[in-house]
């Protein structure tokens, strides 16, 4: 079993993405993919582009709301006060979650469909919410400048994580946080494979 395979979790199944990241793109096998698309008359592209950007984004916000993963959306924000940079925003699941001490959120979110779908939660919001960026492994801030980093069930589709994580860290004020939710590894290794 490879890392990939052991850390699938949710998206098994689900096609890899160019697209670099979000809670609303997960990364899977993309090489299975492509030769059950190898037929010339069917483009592999064409179908992963509307898979990824019109699809998952959807699939995601519904299998990603329900009411055990809100609970734990609702612990990883606690805590969270002041200016926060939100990676992999995706369709705005934790923005009725933020705490009163949250002054504002900064999203990082590449994917344009998810975007629209939190629209409404964007507006419902406690705080103003603006999209700062499209990829975590480069984020758009000045060193120091937040007081916390929130990511939900992003960091496993980010291509370099140590990357994305080094950023976290240029961009946290001393003593900032970061909260995050992921899956893990699968307790059952048929799950992986």
């Amino acid at each position: 079993t490879t890392w990939e395979e052991a850390t699938m979790g949710l998206a098994i199944g689900w096609p890899c993405t160019a697209i670099p990241y979000s809670t609303s793109v997960p990364m899977t096998r993309r090489t299975l993919m492509a030769r059950a698309y190898a037929e010339p008359a069917i483009s592999y592209a064409r179908v992963m582009g509307i898979w990824t950007d019109r699809v998952v984004p959807r699939l995601a916000d519904r299998s990603l709301s329900t009411g055990p993963v809100m609970r734990l959306r609702r612990e990883v924000v606690s805590g969270l006060t002041g200016r926060v940079l939100e990676i992999g925003f995706g369709s705005g699941l934790n923005a009725s979650l933020y705490p009163d001490e949250v002054d504002r959120v900064d999203a990082v979110e590449p994917s344009d469909v998810g975007w629209q779908l939190s629209q409404d939660r964007r507006t419902a919001a406690s705080v103003p919410v603006d999209r700062v960026g499209l990829d975590g492994q480069r984020l758009e801030a000045d060193d120091e400048v937040y007081d916390a980093v929130l990511t939900t069930f992003t960091l496993c589709t980010i291509p370099d994580v140590s990357r994305a994580l080094a950023e976290v860290r240029r961009v946290l004020r001393p003593g900032g946080g970061l909260h995050f939710l992921e899956h893990g590894l699968a307790p059952d290794g048929r799950v992986a494979g």
